[in-house]
This record gives C-alpha cells, structure tokens and sequence, in this order.
C-alpha cells in the first residue's frame, strides 16, 4: 500500500502536466498574431536576421547614410536568419519567425520543472505550478505572440545555464564536471549574444564557482567564455561606426548600452549626461518601479490595466521617468500590491540564502543592480529572471510554515506548501481568465478590435500601403521607425532625430520623406514641409520636406 499512493500521485501529476502544457500551447497559439515591429527594437532585430540571411552582412542596411554595424549582438538576428533561409518572405513569415520565441517560452516552461525538481527539490506539484505560471506571464506571452523580441530566447539561456552550472556542481566525477561546466560556458556565451546584459550570468556564475572553491572550473568556464565572445568583440571593435556616422543614422540601434547609460534619456544625446544627482534620482526612482510595479506586473498584470491590454505592461509600467511616463501601475492600491510582492519574494530570498546559496541568488540581485540603473523602464529587464522570482515567491509562502512538521498531500500532516500552491493557483487562474478576455477581444468580429496593439500595427499597415502605392519609388525617409519602413517599402531610410541638427543634413543626402509611425507631433511649421498624409486614429503622418 505505502508504494501505491507515491505512483498514484506520480500518475497525477503526469496527467496535470499534460494538460497544463495543452493549455498553455492553447494560450499561445490563440494569442498569435500578425503584428511585428511596433516595438521598433524588433524591427531592426528582424532586419537583421533577414540582412544575415541575405548575405549582405551584420549592418544596417536600411541606412540612408552609411550601412553601419548595429550595436545590439548578433545571436537573435542569427536564429532569426535561419527561419529567413527557410521563408524568405516578411511579413508573410511572421509566424515562423516569432515560433524561435515561442519554442523558446515552452523550453523555460520545461526547464522550470526539472530546475525545481532537481535542482531546489521541491514537489513535483509546485514545481509544475510554478512552471506553469511563469510561462503564462501575460507580458512573456505578449513578447512572443505580439512581437519579435529577445527576451524569451534569452530567459531560457539564462536558466539553461544556471542548471547546467549546477549539474556540473554537483558531481563527484571532475572529468565530468569539466566538461559540463564547459558547455555552461558555451551557453552563457551564447546566451550574452542574445543580449549583451547576459554580462551578469557571466559574472554571478564565476563568482559562484569561485566561493565553492572550484578553481579549475571557474578558469575554465571564464576561459570558454571568453573563447566564443572574442571574436564578436573584435569585429565590433574593428567596425566600430564613427560618433558622425551614428548622428547621421539616429535611433537606439547605434548608441551601446554604456553610452545609453550615460545619457539622460536613453539613446538620446541631445538630452545631456546624466550627474550624480541624475544618477542617483534615476537609482532611486527604477528602485521604486521594480519594488512598486514590476512585481505586481509579474505576478498581479491584471491589477494594472484591462485585459485588452494585456502583456503591454512590457511597455507601459512605470512611473516617471524624464519627461515620459509610463500608462500603468501608478493607482496607490496596484503600488500597495506590488510591494506586499516584493517583501514575500525578498523574505523567499533571504530564507534561500540561509539555506544554500546557488547561482541564482547570485545572478537575481546582479542583475537587479544592472536594472536600476537603466534610464528606462525597467520591467522588461525584470522579466528574464522571472523563473526565479516566481520561486522566491513560493519559498516566501513557505517560510512561516518551516517549524512545523509536514508529511505531504495525504491528507494528515501539515503541508509547508499549501499556501503557496494556493497562491501560485490563483496567479494561473487570473492569467488564464486575463489571456481568455484578450483572446475574445482580439477576435472580435464586424471589424472593431478592442485591442489597442492590434488597431495601431494595422493602422500602421495603412500608411505603409499608402506610401507603397501613392509615393513616386525615389526619395529616402527619415521616420520613428526605419527597419520597419524599409522592410515594408524598400525604402532607404535613417532615424528621426533632433530636427534642428538634421533637417538640412536630410535634405542634401536625399531624405525626401519623414513618416511618424508613433504618435508624435508635426515639425515646427518653419522648417518648411508638406502634410500629405495623416491617419484618422492616432494621427500618424507623412511629410514632404
């Protein structure tokens, strides 16, 4: 009899984790769309893998001015040139190319579990609860089914590596061990191609190593790294574009990481370099966006906004930042409930680190002091370590229950887990109700879509078939968003940036166009310009300059 009910749960949980991942898969199919590029970041990443697939190169090839090398790594335009190699047509491969994300989202679900079981020993039952739950994350879903963003690929690196790292840990054997923490450090590497911020993993996994006392492993670890990150560094030092060539250019896409750090408004020189006092106000103000509101972003989405906008926190949570402002999260009650969050999570940290220090409580809080000092917002560089959160969270639920004596879910005992499976089950509940509402409203017939996402990608459409069919084939374009118009007309195209440097700069190197596909106001009357085109929405516009 005692050996029945562990086959009997065994049996249960395989039937749960079937059905958990029929829904989830649910979830994203039915809130796969068609729109790509209004992020303007993933725009340019799918230019780029289109640009690597092609032949041509790692550059800008949409440029106006000079086919500069862009700043962001090369690793997600790279998966994305092999779904080009394949289907070679934008946007009619859309899908194929927000499946890299999409895989990507299943394989964090499926690395969550067995990282939970093996690694932090816990139930099979909350391991899947937590599993399910982080790839159920309204904005996660929303990266991979509304746009083609790093984000995803990069959160299953992190995590792959962490569990790797741990493997190679935990073995007795030092040949293996060797060779185990030397794919870790191919997959970290990897993993910082994706996104240059994968810096951290680097750094909380040597660091690890070092306090186990792993030498050997360490040296080769930081060895492998360095190995397969060289030769992209090189490269980008010997293509490294001219400060004449990026003002030329204009846009996030030209200006590093570091040199955004340094600036007032990211990516944006004409706003000034930051003081310490900026420094310190922008560290204090992201504190108060990751306690206050990305928690709840997390774990609470639905606390924010509507379900028609649901996932768009990636994009709207935030408080004051500048002169800009995020559009979520600023009710006293949602800031009350994301910090209830947070003292849970760091209660769940503290209880772990009391226990045993892993990579992740090292990489959680390197990465935090990476986030607090962007200047912008912080929660979609929150997102990547949400497996880890969500079991902070969890080992949070948990810790008032530790001195009591627990014997399972059999019915007699105390479960210590009880209560963050309780919780975990209402976080799933309220995303499968939120995703259930945006699905319906995506769908919605007679023409009306509710969703904001959806109308403004197909009244960007509009004006991209306009400029297709109206505009004589010559004449480049200066617009908020030059990947995307040059994927869609062929246009050359450069950013728009600071009128007063540009707007002659333009005119002699043929920019003939500037197109706002964002909303935004008209130039100053002065510079001398026709409006030939104005949408009826958002007002996005089409100048002759």
């Amino acid at each position: 009899m005692p050996e029945t009910r562990p086959r009997q749960l065994n049996v249960r949980v395989a039937l749960v984790s079937a059905a958990s991942m029929l829904v989830v898969f649910g979830v994203y199919w039915l809130r796969l769309d068609r729109v790509a590029g209004l992020m303007v970041d993933d725009a340019w990443y799918v230019l780029l893998g289109r640009s690597l697939a092609l032949g041509d190169g790692y550059r800008l090839q949409n440029s106006a001015a000079t086919a500069i090398l862009p700043v962001v790594p090369p690793g997600f335009p790279a998966l994305l040139s092999v779904v080009f190699r394949f289907s070679p047509a934008f946007p009619q491969n859309v899908f194929l190319l927000k499946g890299v994300s999409i895989a990507a989202m299943m394989g964090v679900g499926l690395c969550s579990y067995r990282y939970l079981v093996a690694d932090r020993h816990l139930p099979r039952h909350l391991s899947l609860c937590i599993a399910v739950a982080t790839t159920l994350t309204p904005a996660l879903v929303f990266l991979a089914t509304s746009t083609v963003m790093a984000e995803c690929v990069f959160t299953l690196g992190q995590l792959v590596t962490v569990m790797v790292v741990e493997q190679s840990v935990s073995t007795g054997d030092e040949r293996r061990g060797s060779r185990t923490i030397l794919i870790a450090g191919a997959i970290a590497a990897a993993t910082t191609l994706v996104r240059s911020t994968g810096m951290a993993l680097v750094a909380a996994v040597t660091l690890y190593l070092l306090g186990r006392q792993q030498w050997r492993r360490a040296v080769l670890f930081c060895a492998t790294v360095t190995v397969c990150l060289v030769p992209w560094t090189f490269y980008a030092r010997a293509h490294e574009p001219t400060d004449a060539q990026r003002r030329a250019h204009g846009g996030s896409i030209v200006y590093a990481y570091s040199d955004s750090m340094r600036m007032k408004q990211a990516a944006d020189p004409e706003s000034g370099h930051v003081t310490l006092s900026d420094l310190r106000y922008r560290v204090q103000a992201n504190v108060v966006n990751v306690l206050g509101r990305d928690m709840g972003g997390l774990f609470a989405p639905a606390l924010l906004r509507g379900p028609e906008e649901s996932g768009e926190e990636v994009v709207a949570l935030g408080g004051l930042l500048g002169l800009t402002a995020g559009s979520m999260g600023n009710a006293s009650a949602t800031m009350i409930v994301s910090f209830v969050f947070s003292a849970i999570v760091l209660i769940g940290y503290s209880r772990t680190v009391r226990t045993r220090v892993t990579v992740a409580e090292l990489l959680v809080p390197i990465s935090l002091a990476m986030i607090v000092l962007v200047p912008f917002f912080t929660f979609r560089y929150v997102l990547p370590v949400a497996p880890f959160l969500f079991f902070y969270l969890a080992a949070g639920l948990q810790a008032p229950a530790t001195s009591r004596p627990a014997r399972g879910l059999n019915g007699r005992g105390h479960d210590p887990w009880r209560v963050a499976r309780i919780v975990l089950l209402c976080i799933i509940g309220l995303d499968v109700a939120d995703h259930a509402q945006y699905i319906r409203h995506a769908t919605s017939v007679a023409g009306v879509v509710p969703v904001d996402w959806i109308a403004d990608a197909r009244e960007i459409d509009a004006v991209l078939e306009w400029m297709k069919r109206t505009l004589p084939p010559d004449g480049s374009v200066a617009t908020t968003n030059p990947a995307l118009v040059y994927l869609a007309t062929g246009r050359k195209t450069v950013a728009i940036d600071d009128y007063d440097g540009n707007w002659r700069r333009w005119k002699a190197g043929g920019v003939r166009y500037a197109v706002a596909l964002r909303s935004a106001s008209l130039p100053n009357p002065s510079y001398g310009y026709t409006v030939i085109y104005q949408s009826g929405r958002r007002k996005l516009w089409v100048i002759e300059i």
